[in-house]
């Protein structure tokens, strides 16, 4: 059950979502749903990172680069509202440890609408049969390698979200550190996508 108090944020009325936030793959355009691409070609204005917005082909849309911190795009975004159609690309499953949240939670339910693409969590528990509902998720995206200390555990699976390519680096040093050298790591890169490339390694080595 949800509970909601009306919001009193705006006196716009809202007849439909003005707001798509659009989850994004490897695959670029031709990954994404009908639904996905008519949301994106239909807008006033597409924001997303750099990579994600060269996946859109030419349109009349004005195209906004995430901005640095991205509040300030955020804060843009939502002040918008009932002033055009925007669309926000994001990776994989916006709602999973992505932009969405940051959204939704400032929005009423009416205003936008998620369209989700296949997370990296589900697309990594495909390629190592693991059933996702067992398996637990550590993003180290914006938090220190040290947080994955807590879900340390003998025949624990962990999908781990890196922040950059040292993360592997650092993480197989604190599996040595804590007694965990003989875990297996499994890095992959550009899931989803025609460059996909695994490569497996043992913590220890």
């Amino acid at each position: 059950l949800e509970f909601r108090i009306p919001s009193l944020m705006s006196s716009v009325t809202i007849t439909k979502p003005w707001l798509s936030i659009v989850g994004v793959g490897e695959d670029g355009w031709d990954g994404l749903s009908k639904a996905a691409r008519i949301a994106v070609e239909s807008a006033d204005r597409i924001y997303g990172g750099a990579r994600h917005l060269a996946f859109v082909p030419p349109c009349a849309a004005e195209r906004c680069p995430w901005k640095s911190p991205l509040s300030q795009s955020i804060e843009e975004i939502v002040a918008q509202r009932g002033q055009g159609a925007v669309a926000v690309l994001a990776s994989g499953d916006p709602m999973l440890h992505g932009v969405g949240p940051l959204l939704t939670r400032r929005l009423d339910a009416e205003e936008y609408r998620v369209i989700p693409h296949v997370s990296a969590l589900s697309l990594a528990c495909a390629r190592m049969g693991w059933p996702v509902a067992e398996t637990t998720l550590v993003s180290l995206v914006h938090e220190p390698v040290e947080s994955v200390l807590r879900f340390l555990a003998p025949a624990q699976r962990l999908v781990v979200y890196s922040r950059d390519r040292n993360t592997p680096d650092a993480l197989a040093r604190i599996l040595q550190e804590r007694g965990y050298g003989p875990s297996r790591i499994v890095v992959f890169e550009r899931l989803g996508g025609a460059a996909e490339k695994r490569t497996e390694v043992i913590a220890a080595e």
